[in-house]
Protein backbone atom coordinates (compact mmCIF):
# COMPACT_ATOMS: atom_id res chain seq x y z
CA UNK A 1 0.00 0.00 0.00
CA UNK A 2 2.75 2.55 0.90
CA UNK A 3 4.24 1.39 -2.52
CA UNK A 4 1.21 2.92 -4.49
CA UNK A 5 0.89 5.90 -2.24
CA UNK A 6 4.27 6.85 -3.37
CA UNK A 7 3.73 6.10 -6.76
CA UNK A 8 0.79 8.17 -6.88
CA UNK A 9 2.45 10.72 -5.27
CA UNK A 10 5.73 10.70 -7.89
CA UNK A 11 3.03 10.95 -10.34
CA UNK A 12 1.33 13.81 -9.22
CA UNK A 13 4.91 15.34 -9.01
CA UNK A 14 5.76 14.61 -12.57
CA UNK A 15 2.70 15.72 -14.56
CA UNK A 16 2.48 19.00 -12.15
CA UNK A 17 5.55 20.23 -13.78
CA UNK A 18 5.75 17.85 -17.22
CA UNK A 19 7.49 20.10 -19.61
CA UNK A 20 8.31 18.98 -23.32
CA UNK A 21 10.52 21.28 -25.34
CA UNK A 22 9.23 21.73 -28.59
CA UNK A 23 5.88 23.44 -28.36
CA UNK A 24 4.07 25.90 -30.28
CA UNK A 25 1.08 27.29 -28.25
CA UNK A 26 0.05 28.11 -24.90
CA UNK A 27 -3.86 27.67 -23.88
CA UNK A 28 -4.50 28.81 -20.24
CA UNK A 29 -7.90 28.18 -18.58
CA UNK A 30 -9.82 26.98 -15.60
CA UNK A 31 -12.02 24.83 -17.90
CA UNK A 32 -11.80 21.50 -19.24
CA UNK A 33 -14.34 18.84 -20.59
CA UNK A 34 -13.51 15.84 -22.28
CA UNK A 35 -14.82 13.69 -25.08
CA UNK A 36 -14.07 10.68 -26.64
CA UNK A 37 -14.59 10.29 -30.79
CA UNK A 38 -14.67 6.84 -32.50
CA UNK A 39 -12.28 8.39 -35.44
CA UNK A 40 -9.92 8.78 -32.68
CA UNK A 41 -9.11 5.49 -31.34
CA UNK A 42 -6.62 6.10 -29.54
CA UNK A 43 -6.75 9.43 -27.89
CA UNK A 44 -9.41 12.37 -26.48
CA UNK A 45 -10.76 15.32 -27.15
CA UNK A 46 -9.57 17.93 -24.62
CA UNK A 47 -12.44 20.79 -25.21
CA UNK A 48 -11.18 24.18 -23.24
CA UNK A 49 -13.70 26.90 -22.14
CA UNK A 50 -12.39 30.57 -21.13
CA UNK A 51 -8.88 29.97 -21.99
CA UNK A 52 -6.55 32.67 -23.63
CA UNK A 53 -4.32 31.12 -26.30
CA UNK A 54 -1.10 32.57 -28.19
CA UNK A 55 0.90 30.71 -31.21
CA UNK A 56 -1.90 28.76 -32.39
CA UNK A 57 -1.23 26.12 -34.60
CA UNK A 58 -2.16 26.72 -38.42
CA UNK A 59 -4.04 23.27 -38.38
CA UNK A 60 -5.72 24.05 -35.34
CA UNK A 61 -9.01 25.34 -36.90
CA UNK A 62 -11.86 23.88 -34.23
CA UNK A 63 -11.50 26.69 -31.79
CA UNK A 64 -10.82 25.44 -27.78
CA UNK A 65 -10.47 21.92 -28.91
CA UNK A 66 -6.68 20.37 -28.24
CA UNK A 67 -6.07 16.14 -28.84
CA UNK A 68 -4.52 14.12 -26.15
CA UNK A 69 -2.54 11.16 -26.78
CA UNK A 70 -3.76 7.88 -24.33
CA UNK A 71 -0.67 5.30 -25.86
CA UNK A 72 1.78 7.67 -23.97
CA UNK A 73 2.69 8.11 -20.32
CA UNK A 74 2.63 11.35 -20.71
CA UNK A 75 -1.05 11.27 -22.42
CA UNK A 76 -2.17 8.71 -19.70
CA UNK A 77 -0.94 11.04 -16.88
CA UNK A 78 -2.32 14.07 -18.03
CA UNK A 79 -5.83 12.27 -18.77
CA UNK A 80 -6.26 11.13 -15.25
CA UNK A 81 -4.86 14.62 -13.84
CA UNK A 82 -7.78 16.51 -15.81
CA UNK A 83 -10.16 14.14 -14.79
CA UNK A 84 -9.73 14.30 -11.04
CA UNK A 85 -9.87 18.30 -11.71
CA UNK A 86 -12.97 17.74 -13.53
CA UNK A 87 -14.47 15.50 -10.98
CA UNK A 88 -13.57 17.94 -8.33
CA UNK A 89 -14.79 21.30 -9.99
CA UNK A 90 -11.34 22.91 -9.66
CA UNK A 91 -11.51 26.63 -10.61
CA UNK A 92 -7.65 26.58 -10.63
CA UNK A 93 -5.33 27.58 -13.79
CA UNK A 94 -3.63 25.09 -15.75
CA UNK A 95 -1.43 25.70 -18.90
CA UNK A 96 -1.81 23.70 -21.78
CA UNK A 97 1.19 23.75 -24.97
CA UNK A 98 0.93 21.95 -28.13
CA UNK A 99 3.38 20.68 -30.49
CA UNK A 100 2.56 22.41 -33.57
CA UNK A 101 0.67 19.58 -35.03
CA UNK A 102 -2.66 18.28 -35.61
CA UNK A 103 -1.68 14.65 -36.08
CA UNK A 104 -3.90 12.79 -34.42
CA UNK A 105 -6.96 14.50 -35.38
CA UNK A 106 -6.87 16.69 -38.71
CA UNK A 107 -7.97 20.18 -37.32
CA UNK A 108 -6.74 19.96 -33.35
CA UNK A 109 -3.56 20.34 -31.97
CA UNK A 110 -1.96 18.06 -30.07
CA UNK A 111 -1.16 18.53 -26.37
CA UNK A 112 2.65 18.18 -25.22
CA UNK A 113 2.95 20.08 -21.89
CA UNK A 114 1.12 21.22 -19.17
CA UNK A 115 1.70 23.11 -16.13
CA UNK A 116 -1.00 22.99 -13.04
CA UNK A 117 -0.88 26.22 -10.49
Amino acid sequence: MKTLSLLKFVLFILISSISITGYSSTWVTQSVDISYDASMPNGVFIILSGYTVTGKAACSTFNGRMTLDLTTQFGKALYSRLLAMKMSNSTKTFTLSGDGTCSLFFNSENINAAWFQ
